[in-house]
């Protein structure tokens, strides 16, 4: 009986030992994944703000010589786009904490959305 028990603990420690083990590589694969998602996350961002910027920067010296076309110089017509940077940018000023959660929350959401999912199909 001795020896049944010692291979039943033996085999018991051998088998948590795999446990732990294949647990670790699955929170080290989680890891590799949420970071891969963070920094695609971040890559597409930087991508559309680029681009947003390029479009927005062309829209508005569209519209600088529109405006200045419009009232015979094209001096003011840049000096009311410039103005409408200023106004965008104390808009941004202001709104710039609901703007931070706003990125926070959607960078969480993210990274958190497949452990939401595999908690439901956990529960089903």
């Amino acid at each position: 009986m001795s020896k049944e028990s010692n291979q039943f603990f033996t085999d018991l420690k051998d088998d948590l030992s795999a446990y732990v083990d294949t647990k670790l590589q699955l929170v080290r694969l989680s890891t590799y994944e949420k970071s891969a998602r963070a920094v695609a996350l971040i890559a597409l961002g930087i991508i559309l703000f680029f681009t947003l910027l390029f479009a927005l920067l062309f829209i508005f010296l569209t519209l600088g010589y529109l405006l200045g076309e419009m009232i015979g110089s094209d001096a003011l017509g840049f000096s009311i786009v410039a103005l409408a940077y200023i106004i965008l940018l104390g808009i941004q000023i202001l709104l710039r904490n609901r703007i931070r959660e706003w990125v926070e929350d959607l960078v969480v959401n993210e990274l958190t959305k497949d452990d939401s999912d595999e908690e439901e199909q956990t529960d089903e």
